[in-house]
């Protein structure tokens, strides 16, 4: 889990979108993508609140597919964690 937590904290430096962080997440070898797994993450790495990413679980089903344009995606993600991306 604290790979994840890092690797969070390195993409939201570098300014990459939330669909670019749900990537990278699932490549890693030792994490798991669930929503209580990215819920927990993303609560360590940048202090996000459980409702701001409950909310974007909206738009990946039960696997974490997108359901919505990556687009879509990638805007609500500004919106909601904005003030948490660096």
């Amino acid at each position: 889990m604290d790979t994840a937590i890092d690797e969070v904290r390195r993409l939201a430096c570098e300014g990459k979108t939330f669909s670019e962080v749900i990537a990278a997440l699932r490549e890693l070898d030792s994490f798991t993508l669930t929503a209580f797994n990215l819920l927990h993450v993303l609560r360590e790495s940048l202090g996000v609140p459980l409702h701001d990413t409950l909310d974007m679980l909206r738009f990946y089903d039960q696997d974490f597919r997108p359901t919505a344009p990556t687009e879509e995606i990638d805007q609500a993600g500004d919106r909601h964690l904005a003030g948490h991306w660096a």
